[in-house]
C-alpha cells in the first residue's frame, strides 16, 4: 500500500482540525486545554484510507505562538493542506496571503513538490492549480483539469462558483450568488444533496446519490446525471470562460 504525509496550514480558526475530522473522523485536538481553549496547541495526528492510499495527516497549530510546533509539523510530509476561510472576507492579510501563495507556486514549479489548496476562491486556485475538485456536502461533485473547469463545467454546483467569480465584463452587480442554504451534514436530504439549490434538478436527482462518472473525457468526472443537460445550457464555445457566458 502506498503511503502519503499530508500537512495542514492556514490562519487560526480557519477550520484544519474540522476538515481533517470530517475527512477522516478523528479529532487531532486530544489534549485538555486545546478542547478548553478552541484551539491546536500540539500537533495532532489521523489518517484515512483513500483509494487503496493510507493518508496521514499531520494537523498543525495555527496560533503564531506555535509557530515553532507548526514547524515542526511541516517536516517531511508530502503534501501540504492550505485551509482559507470563506467567510473572512478581504483582511489586511490578504496580500500577504497572495505574496506567500505566489512563492509556494515558484517553489512547487522549482522543486517539483505537490501542494493541495483549499479555497472558495476560484480565481485564486486558478493560479496555483493544474486540477480542481468541486465539493459539495463533504463529497466531490466534480473533478477536472482547470481549463475543464472553467470553460466546461459539468455540475450544477461549479456553474453556481463560476457565476460568483468577480469579472471586468458584465453589469455592475451581476455576480450572483447560489439561493438557498448548505444542508446539515447530520441530516443530509435522500438523493443529491445540491438538489434542493439546483435550478436543474428533476425528481430522480431526489430519488438517489449520484455517482462520480467520466463525463466528456475520462479525467472530467462529475456526480449528475443531468451533465448532459448542464452542457447545453452552457452551449459549445469553449474558447469563452463560464463566468464570462454568465455575465
Amino acid at each position: 500500500m502506498r503511503h502519503v504525509v499530508v500537512g495542514t496550514a492556514g490562519h487560526i480558526d480557519h477550520g484544519k482540525t474540522s476538515l481533517v475530522k470530517a475527512l477522516t473522523g478523528t479529532d487531532t485536538d486530544r489534549l485538555p486545554e486545546e478542547k478548553a481553549r478552541g484551539i491546536t496547541i500540539d500537533l495532532g495526528f489521523a489518517h484515512q484510507t483513500i483509494d487503496g492510499v493510507n493518508v496521514a495527516f499531520v494537523d498543525v497549530p495555527g496560533h503564531e505562538r506555535f509557530v515553532h510546533t507548526m514547524v515542526a509539523g511541516a517536516s517531511g510530509i508530502d503534501f501540504a493542506l492550505l485551509v482559507v476561510a470563506a467567510d473572512d472576507g478581504i483582511m489586511p492579510q490578504t496580500l500577504e496571503h497572495l505574496a506567500i501563495i505566489d512563492l509556494l507556486g515558484q517553489l512547487r514549479k522549482k522543486l517539483g513538490f505537490s501542494m493541495i489548496f483549499i479555497s472558495h476562491d476560484l480565481s485564486i486556485a486558478a493560479e496555483l492549480a493544474d486540477r480542481m475538485i468541486t465539493m459539495y456536502a463533504g463529497t466531490v461533485v466534480e473533478r477536472a483539469s482547470v481549463t475543464d473547469l472553467f470553460y466546461r463545467p459539468r455540475h450544477p454546483y461549479s456553474v453556481g462558483l463560476l457565476r460568483a467569480v468577480p469579472r471586468v465584463s458584465g453589469a455592475l452587480g451581476s455576480v450572483a450568488s447560489i439561493p438557498g442554504s448548505p444542508p446539515d451534514l447530520m441530516r443530509l436530504p435522500v438523493g443529491c444533496s445540491y438538489a434542493p439549490r439546483c435550478p436543474y434538478a428533476i425528481d430522480a436527482c431526489r430519488a438517489a446519490d449520484p455517482p462520480l462518472v467520466p463525463v466528456d473525457t475520462p479525467k472530467h468526472q462529475a456526480a449528475c446525471i443531468r451533465w448532459k443537460h448542464v452542457a447545453e445550457i452552457l452551449g459549445s464555445d469553449a474558447e469563452v470562460p463560464v463566468a464570462e457566458k454568465l455575465a
